[in-house]
């Protein structure tokens, strides 16, 4: 049985005691910390089994859904349960029937030292805007807007750091990384289009992830798996990118 769930201390131990993708999990504990259970555009749903024990934990924000299923997890019913949702990207640790996915890979990498190269911490609302808009060229200025605001949001409570290297005056390459207990989660990573190729990713992945006592996780497409191989991050497990 699937049923939202608006406690929050639920929802956190629910998480945390979850057999599942450590990427997914801690991408849910960064909203839940940021968001908490204020926002209607912002809801977790609990799947129980028939002992009441929860199997999966699902986080919908915006035109996004991020699900975290364990192995005892009833995959049946979350496709039924998603299956009349339409205009959202679903990201999911287990095979959904929702049609044709994109296979991503959840990589991991312990933390190493940082490089030499000057790496700064990023938190000016110019940066921040230049970074959505980097990200989100071909979209509309509402999706871009909207990115900001809640990698804002992020920063202000705390549970997302930014690193970025310049050219100049031109910012040029950065990466995100979240604050999780023990491990964190990088949800993206970007180069400017006409500064690729110099090893600029590289040099802001080895100054964010510089706490050898930490994990660092990803989630890349097939195509990027060589290039994080060569950054020290190897693949553990694959997870699955649906568009209702």
């Amino acid at each position: 049985m699937i049923r939202l769930c608006v406690d929050s201390s639920e929802v956190y131990n629910s998480i945390s005691e979850l057999n599942a993708s450590e990427y997914l999990k801690h991408t849910l504990l960064m909203y839940l910390k940021s968001y908490g259970m204020e926002y209607v555009f912002s809801e977790f749903y609990l799947q129980f089994d028939e002992n009441e024990a929860v199997c999966a934990v699902m986080l919908r924000y915006n035109s996004f859904l991020y699900c975290a299923a364990s192995d005892i997890a009833n995959l049946d019913e979350i496709s039924a349960w998603l299956g009349g949702v339409n205009d959202i990207t679903v990201y999911s640790s287990a095979p959904l029937n929702l049609g044709d996915s994109k296979l991503c890979f959840e990589m991991c990498k312990r933390g190493f030292f940082a490089s030499d190269n000057e790496v700064l911490p990023l938190r000016k609302a110019t940066d921040l805007k230049k970074i959505s808009g980097l990200i989100n060229q071909n979209a509309e200025e509402s999706v871009k807007n909207e990115f900001y605001l809640d990698i804002s949001h992020h920063l202000r409570h705390d549970n997302l750091e930014i690193f970025g290297l310049f050219e100049g005056e031109e910012l040029v390459s950065f990466a995100a990384c979240s604050k999780g207990e023990g491990v964190s989660v990088i949800p993206f990573v970007y180069t400017s289009e006409y500064f690729r190729g110099k090893g600029y990713s590289k040099k802001v992945l080895s100054a964010m992830c510089s706490d050898e006592n930490r994990e660092y996780r990803l989630i890349c497409s097939e195509n990027r798996i060589d290039f994080y191989n060569k950054c020290g991050f190897l693949v553990e497990k694959s997870c699955h990118k649906y568009y209702l």
